[in-house]
């Protein structure tokens, strides 16, 4: 070799010696100063062993050779030398060992710690610094919170809710906002369904006709613009040819209803329905026979006081008459109780009145049905349907405890007043229903 050679390798040796130097920790002004060599300590990477003059100046040589060829590979330029390919590629290599550093150092001081710590791993995973993870924390909660209650609503929503709706409703609710249109789906059923009640309900007629018995039909039919009403079953009502006054104040019922049907004025076609529905069945009219029975057996009319003096002369002066009448009409018995608790009545008085409901006919059965629950009294009602009191006489017989303390206290407004009048009212459509031709 050459002494020209031998000084150019000498030169290079020194050179990279140089820039080896160069790369140590150093102090400035009494602070350390992070180098390369500094951050091969701190992820302790084990420092470069010291080579030889010869060694170090071959491998240099190398390097850089490798290095230049690299650049033209991949910025297509053409090679102009070791200082154009590092000026070139000088930031981005800079840029990468930077990002490589900080991305190897988070995840050793994750590890070192155990990796306990949230806010760290979520550094490493998005790249931010640590004062904006708590921001990614918290609109993750956000989401969490605010989304879990639109999931599980319709997870729990069975599908022929959503088929139920009209595409019209689809398409408001599918531009609007999802959390309300979710919301919102029931109470816009339920305001429909009222709508469609309200529409039920407003009179669809005009005219109301009373069709007599024909030699088809042997009853009467009340007719709504020559159609027949019928029962919630939808069987027709028709009403027995000898009963003309029940049949004339059904039509007058429907006649006299405004722009909006209410049914509770219509107690007699709820009567003439529960009659035709219940009472003809064979097995429904034994268990309301044995129902009404029951009230029998704790007879309101048998439970007397012995004071007050006012209300010992209420009882003397409406129930002490109808126990003589039904005594002597149905050959018993029945006498007031003497005490609360094991009162009876005598042997076969039961099956007497038994025999009496079996006898009644359907009409007459639902009127007595419905006298029964209004006035908790099963004598009262036998005397009404019977015709023996009348209905402003059977409604004082089953007003005659509350009409004692009207007498002591007075009355109160909108209250008794409301129940008296609600008394007379059922109880007269009990009385149409029983009149016969």
């Amino acid at each position: 070799m050459s002494s020209s050679d031998e000084t150019r390798r000498d030169s290079n040796h020194r050179d990279e010696w140089h820039r080896h130097i160069a790369k140590r920790p150093v102090e400035v002004d009494g602070e350390h100063q992070e180098t390369d060599a500094s951050r091969r300590v701190q992820f302790n990477c084990p420092a470069a062993e010291p080579k030889e003059a010869s060694t170090i100046g071959y491998c240099n040589v190398r390097e850089r050779a490798s290095e230049r060829a690299e650049c033209v590979e991949e910025t297509g330029m053409k090679d102009d030398g070791d200082e154009g390919c590092r000026r070139r590629s000088g930031a981005e290599r800079r840029a990468s060992t930077h990002q490589d550093a900080a991305a190897t150092d988070g995840m050793v001081r994750c590890a070192g710690r155990g990796g306990s710590n949230s806010l760290e791993k979520v550094n490493l995973l998005y790249g931010r610094s640590p004062k904006h993870s708590w921001k990614i924390l918290l609109s993750h909660f956000f989401l969490i919170v605010f989304f879990q209650p639109i999931i599980l609503n319709r997870l729990s929503r069975p599908a022929s809710m959503f088929a139920l709706r009209s595409a019209r409703i689809t398409l408001r609710t599918s531009q609007t906002f999802p959390l309300r249109s979710l919301h919102t789906s029931i109470p816009n059923l339920e305001e429909a369904a009222l709508n469609r009640a309200e529409r039920l309900k407003a009179r669809f007629w005009k005219t109301v006709t009373l069709q007599p018995p024909t030699s088809s039909n042997p009853g009467y039919q009340i007719l709504l613009d020559g159609r027949s009403i019928k029962t919630p079953s939808g069987q027709p009502i028709v009403i027995p040819a000898d009963r003309e006054l029940l049949a004339t104040c059904i039509a007058q019922e429907w006649s006299e209803q405004g722009k909006t049907l209410k049914p509770h004025t219509l107690p007699l076609t709820s009567l003439a329905a529960r009659a035709l529905e219940s009472c003809s069945v064979q097995a429904e009219r034994r268990e309301i026979e044995g129902d009404l029975l029951r009230y029998l057996d704790n007879e309101t009319v048998c439970f007397q006081e012995t004071q007050p003096a006012a209300l010992v002369e209420l009882q003397k002066l409406h129930w002490t008459p109808l126990l003589d009448y039904i005594n002597s009409t149905y050959s018993t018995s029945i006498a007031p109780f003497t005490g609360l608790l094991g009162g009876e009545h005598p042997e076969g008085t039961r099956e007497t009145f038994q025999s009496h409901l079996e006898n009644l006919q359907n009409f007459d059965l639902a009127a007595f049905e419905r006298s029964v629950m209004l006035t908790k009294s099963f004598l009262v009602s036998i005397a009404l349907v019977s015709g023996q009191l009348s209905v402003e006489q059977a409604a004082s017989a089953a007003e005659v405890e509350v009409q004692s303390q009207i007498n002591r206290w007075g009355s109160v407004e909108d209250s008794h007043d409301v129940d008296q009048a609600e008394m007379r009212r059922t109880l007269g459509s009990v009385a149409i229903a029983t009149v016969r031709n």
